[in-house]
């Protein structure tokens, strides 16, 4: 890493900015105030920072299926109503993956059927999105991507869904 730009302010603190190197690890800052006369050592202070690498986009390859739901599975037309979909991706073990972009869509393409509307990717492994109802009744097939594993689940649009305080 490099320090740049220390400059002493009018109140005495002393300022600059670290940029990281390409490592991770443990980097220890040392600051040490010298006498102008001998340059002996009048006060001195570390700091330690930990580098670490960010959250990287998790490996569509290993996605061996996709879990997912629709809560509730029934709702009113319109598209004030709505169903909470979450999607969790496994591997070939069962275990979750986590930092993977999913793709959400309606079946059927046309916008009487309602739309999908994802949140941010997961980090935690559980994506989630919220479906917004069409005009159209019957059953509406929602689906999760995430490379090229694919997962379907259903919602029923009816006038008598069993969620009717939702209108």
């Amino acid at each position: 890493g490099l320090i740049s730009g220390a400059g002493i302010a009018v109140d005495g603190t002393l300022t600059g900015v670290y940029t990281a190197g390409l490592t991770t690890g443990t980097v220890t800052i040392q600051a040490v105030v010298r006498s102008v006369t001998d340059s002996s050592i009048l006060q001195s202070s570390t700091t330690t920072i930990d580098l670490v690498l960010p959250a990287t986009q998790g490996d569509a390859s290993k996605v061996q299926s996709i879990l997912l739901t629709a809560n509730p599975s029934s709702v009113l037309p319109g598209f004030v109503n709505t169903a909470d979909i979450k999607a969790i991706a496994l591997d070939a073990n069962g275990a979750v993956l986590s930092n993977l972009t999913f793709e959400f869509s309606v079946l059927g393409g046309s916008a009487s059927n309602g739309a999908v509307d994802p949140s941010a990717p997961p980090s935690s492994g559980v994506a989630t999105a919220k479906y917004y109802a069409g005009t159209n009744t019957g059953v509406v097939t929602i689906m999760a991507r995430v490379g090229s594993v694919t997962a379907t689940t259903t919602i029923i649009v009816s006038n008598n869904a069993a969620n009717a305080d939702q209108a």
